[in-house]
């Protein structure tokens, strides 16, 4: 047997991994929200100028198309196309045990796309529609809060049906994430709309507009890998004699209906390498 091969079932959670996805987007908020700052409350001209404005372009969180979004979506959609993987590998031996995961995995992506296309952008003209008048904070937290509550009490519905320890990865993780993108993008809006048009501290209040958009960031980020880490370790692989194997962890559907499945084979699929 070759070094790369085993008989040992190893999880998909490799803590290295997560570390090296938090370190990335951590630098990534930071480059980010510092370019952004040295661009609006600087002087900066020239090559300096025309340096800054790149790193802004490429990494700063406050904006769309760039590279901070495209790593944000991209891991919250590496947690829906783990989740649908364990949907499968539970529905070969209970039909019924995969549905759970399957929707909370179409719920995953739904963000991702989301997160990229910025959907949720396009609410922003309905409190106006609805003769609300001018807010004090971002038009679309009107409707997206309580679509946010909606969905996240159709989510532990549904979230009743999974394993006790990702469900609690799940939840945490995702009280994270909407803690980040409703209640301090709130917040922020809030400290945006009042420094509007007003000359009187406005470089120091700018400042805190942007140190809370970053922390609005990262408690979304902190969430997206905590429900990663969650879904991955619910995963299982092995390699042997040129084949590699996967199943859902083992003894992690003991509150679902696939137990009873499990205790007469495997949840593992095989795949030929």
């Amino acid at each position: 047997m070759s070094d790369s091969e085993s008989t040992t079932w190893r999880s998909l959670a490799s803590p290295t991994l997560l570390r090296w996805l938090a370190v990335i987007g951590g630098v990534m908020l930071i480059v980010g929200t510092t370019a952004n700052a040295l661009l609006t409350l600087t002087d900066l001209s020239g090559f300096a100028r025309a340096f800054a404005a790149q790193f802004y372009r490429l990494f700063y969180a406050g904006d769309e198309f760039t590279v901070w979004a495209w790593f944000t979506a991209a891991l919250m959609a590496a947690v829906g196309v783990t989740l649908a993987l364990i949907a499968l590998l539970l529905r070969r031996t209970d039909a019924q045990a995969g549905s759970p995961y399957a929707i909370l995995a179409a719920v995953a992506l739904a963000l991702s796309i989301d997160e990229t296309a910025q959907f949720h952008e396009g609410l922003t003209p309905l409190p106006r529609i609805l003769g609300l008048g001018e807010l004090p904070t971002y038009e679309w937290l009107v409707v997206g809060i309580p679509l946010a509550i909606l969905g996240g009490v159709g989510v532990l519905v549904v979230a009743r049906r999974i394993d006790a320890r990702l469900r609690t990865g799940l939840i945490v993780g995702g009280a994270l994430f909407l803690f980040g993108a409703i209640v301090l993008e709130g917040l922020g809006g809030l400290l945006a709309r009042s420094v509007e048009g007003s000359a009187e501290g406005s470089a120091a209040a700018e400042l805190g507009v942007q140190l809370l958009l970053a922390v609005e960031e990262g408690f979304e980020l902190a969430g997206v890998l905590l429900a990663l880490a969650a879904v991955l370790a619910m995963v299982e692989w092995r390699g042997v004699g040129g084949e590699v194997s996967v199943r859902v962890r083992a003894g992690s559907a003991s509150r679902v209906k696939a137990e009873a499945a499990s205790r007469g084979g495997s949840a593992a699929a095989n795949v030929e390498s």
